[in-house]
């Protein structure tokens, strides 16, 4: 799970995934199914707004370098 702190009510996000091979998805999970919404390839980045609900970071095939921040609305 990626910890949002205390931005119980969303907030912007930033993502980078720092590995240089593989790739990592972010997205929900909804009893014990993670739904990917966001595909991070090796050294790309993202920045967006969050809702409420908690969000996961999936690896690919082993496990990546993930650079994140979540800001208060």
């Amino acid at each position: 799970v990626i910890v949002k702190g205390d931005t119980a009510d969303g907030g912007c996000y930033f993502v980078r995934n720092t590995d240089p091979t593989n790739y990592v998805e972010i997205g929900r999970e909804v009893s014990s199914a993670f739904y990917g919404f966001l595909k991070l390839l090796p050294g790309e980045t993202s920045v967006g707004r969050l809702s409420t609900a908690d969000i996961f970071a999936k690896a690919n095939t082993a496990p990546v370098n993930l650079q994140y921040r979540i800001l208060s609305p």
